[in-house]
């Protein structure tokens, strides 16, 4: 009888994780608001611009503006406005897509296939035919990489904190689940080389959270 679907434990958000994350993004909000407020005040002046620019009223005549040499908005003006803008909703945007990530994400095995839900889609593969590979990112934490023919690589850190820097890997039955779908029609399966030294690597990290890659 096949294994039920299970959530598994990676990238999942802890009480403090999501507190930390909407404080942040308050933080970031504030800023945001407060640069925005600074920008939208601004009138950016450039040097080829007479002295007397600066006293001329916004609601002085066209005409009488264009005699003095102000010529108002330039190009430079626009592209300055533009970097300005960019720079002050930027981080208020990449901050949004960050928490937004880690309320949505979900990984989940049924069978021998794992789903991987993020912001915009969900991924999958089967680990019985993937070909599939396990390599460290930042901390050396241990990520599991699965490509399909026709799919997009699925990438799933082996970490529980949705931040990654709680060092703890998936409990040891989530891990072994996963060796056992690597394990899945062996000898014959595709890529089952790296199959078996992932399936492999994965038990030895259910026995020792310390395991390190060969």
């Amino acid at each position: 009888m096949p294994n039920p679907p299970s959530t598994l434990s990676a990238g999942r958000a802890s009480a403090s994780e999501k507190l930390f994350l909407l404080i942040s993004g308050a933080v970031v909000g504030a800023i945001t608001l407060a640069s925005v407020r600074l920008i939208a005040g601004a009138r950016p002046h450039f040097a080829s611009e007479p002295a007397v620019c600066e006293f001329v009223p916004d609601d002085a005549p066209p005409a009488a503006v264009a005699s003095l040499g102000c010529s108002g908005l330039t190009v430079p003006d626009i592209l300055l406005a533009c970097v300005m803008w960019w720079g002050a909703l930027a981080p208020l945007i990449y901050s949004g897509i960050a928490i937004a990530g880690v309320f949505r994400f979900r990984a989940v095995l049924t069978g021998t296939t794992v789903s991987v839900r993020k912001i915009l889609r969900t991924k999958h593969a089967d680990l019985a035919t993937a070909d599939v590979r396990i390599d460290t990112v930042l901390l050396g934490l241990p990520r599991l990489n699965a490509k399909e023919p026709g799919r997009r690589k699925l990438r799933l850190v082996l970490d529980q904190s949705a931040l990654g820097f709680s060092g703890k890997p998936l409990p040891d039955h989530e891990l072994v689940r996963l060796a056992e779908a690597l394990e899945s029609g062996m000898p014959t399966r595709p890529h089952a080389a790296q199959a078996a030294q992932a399936a492999a690597f994965l038990r030895r990290l259910a026995i020792d959270p310390l395991a390190h890659l060969p």
